[in-house]
């Protein structure tokens, strides 16, 4: 950048923090939006578009290699009449990065003329031609398209300071990707009810960068074919982080290669369901092994606490008598314990969640806790979260939820599943024993946040707020 670019930046910022100090007004007579003299003008030799950006990320893309190595790599047009593998796969995502939501708005694109003149381009391709390339990838051809990029990143990440990648963290889950077309290949029916697919999605934490993204029907479970995927990426990061810690819920808790990424060096953040042997080791816990869990807050109050607004929500639930499960601690505890499909031992940190239901003004009672363990091998951790089953009478299918950590220090999982025992009178569902809290088959689980007022923890979820729904496990 230009010094005399800096030096006009410098200025405007200083002359805008000025304009923005605190200040003790006294009553002002007039509004303190009052106009001023504009006059509007359109230049000849100036132009400007929304997103003036968008020449610098080309140019970046440029400089780092990514449209030499897809122009390489990406053999998918036997003639360039007139566009290039790299001219397709940038126009789809400056389509997107200018604030594009379908293929068609890649027309105004290129009915802007300055947004053409910021790419140094004569033209680009139209909705058609954009989406008869598309057509043109097979599975191999996308796999082909992310390695260029992971290439890329991998310059990148040569480039960062000492330190960068001191711990990585690869955060692994399944989305569903809804979609209202009635052609679309390979779209089925997700347990939601929604049409669509069901990608799988791997992502460093750190950066928020997509290492692979895996297309699948709607109908997949979330875990389905990611040991593969999950590996892929382990070697992508590998060279350039000095750890590397897996992190995903109750589905990917792969049992079978948990000693494999141990001897590898791996930690793991994994989740791992709660079935009946490990809820009668949990049970059977005494009341000393449990401790009070106290969570961080979410960010620092840096001027004074703010009165808590009156909770309308829970008033309309209380009135019209609705049953209301609310938290009122949190306790863990840790065991020793071993997978069926693994050779050694781990450590395994439980949570456990006091619960009372409420209908309408009355306290109904109950108890609840949802395990979260962590295995451990010599000093690492690892953490498991528990999934209790569902009322069989009622139909629905098992589901309580755990986690798993393997930074170092216990966690725990930001999504639970809460087993609550209805104690009212005469069902005799829900019991609690030293300290911990008991139940029958007839037991019913609701979902509930970690956090008591109805927030989730923040475990790494870059941009896309993933939504892995519990099937298997191989314990």
């Amino acid at each position: 950048m230009r010094k005399l670019y800096r030096q006009i930046l410098r200025h405007r910022k200083q002359r805008i923090q000025r304009r923005l100090q605190p200040k003790n007004f006294s009553d002002q007579p007039k509004p303190m939006f009052q106009g001023g003299n504009l006059h509007y003008e359109m230049a000849e030799r100036i132009g400007a578009i929304s997103c003036g950006g968008i020449g610098a990320i080309h140019t970046l893309a440029q400089q780092l290699g990514l449209v030499q190595e897809i122009d390489q790599h990406l053999q998918l047009l036997k003639v360039h009449l007139p566009y290039h593998e790299s001219d397709h796969v940038l126009n789809f995502a400056y389509n997107i990065m200018a604030g594009g939501v379908r293929i068609q708005d890649m027309e105004l694109r290129r009915q802007d003329e300055n947004f053409l003149n910021g790419l140094g381009a004569q033209r680009i391709p139209d909705p058609t031609t954009a989406g008869d390339f598309t057509r043109r990838f097979a599975v191999e051809d996308l796999l082909t398209l992310q390695e260029c990029i992971n290439r890329t990143r991998q310059r990148v990440w040569q480039q960062q300071p000492a330190g960068f990648l001191a711990e990585a963290f690869i955060d692994v889950d399944g989305t569903i990707a809804e979609t209202l077309g009635e052609c679309k290949a390979g779209l089925a029916l997700s347990y939601k009810g929604i049409w669509g697919y069901a990608p799988l999605v791997l992502t460093l934490a750190n950066t928020k960068e997509v290492l692979y993204l895996v297309n699948r029907p709607g109908n997949a479970a979330s875990h389905q074919n990611s040991v593969e995927w999950i590996d892929r990426a382990i070697a992508v990061v590998r060279p350039h982080a000095g750890r590397i810690t897996l992190r995903g819920d109750t589905d990917f808790t792969h049992t079978a290669h948990l000693d494999r990424w141990e001897a590898q060096g791996l930690g793991f953040i994994l989740g791992m369901d709660a079935h009946p042997k490990v809820v009668t080791l949990a049970q059977e816990l005494k009341a000393k092994a449990w401790h009070k869990l106290e969570r961080l807050p979410q960010y620092e109050i840096l001027t004074e606490p703010r009165t808590q607004r009156e909770r309308i929500k829970e008033q309309i639930v209380r009135q019209k008598g609705y049953r209301n499960i609310v938290l009122q601690s949190e306790d863990i505890a840790e065991i020793d314990y071993q997978p069926l499909k693994c050779g050694r031992k781990y450590r395994l940190v439980i949570l456990r969640k006091n619960l009372t239901v409420e209908s309408g003004e009355k306290v109904d009672g109950g108890g609840g806790w949802a395990g979260q363990r962590a295995l451990r091998s010599g000093e690492r951790d690892r953490t498991v979260e528990e999934r209790s089953q569902r009322d069989a009478d009622a139909g629905e299918r098992s589901g309580e939820q755990l986690g798993l950590h393997g930074d170092d220090r216990a966690g725990v999982e930001p999504e639970s599943v809460v087993c609550v025992a209805d104690a009212r009178a005469g069902t005799g569902l829900g019991t609690i024993e030293d300290g911990v809290s008991r139940f029958s088959p007839g037991g019913h689980p609701t979902a509930l946040p970690d956090c008591a007022d109805g927030t989730k923890a923040g475990v790494s979820n870059p941009e896309l707020q993933w939504m892995a729904e519990r099937f298997f496990c191989d314990v």
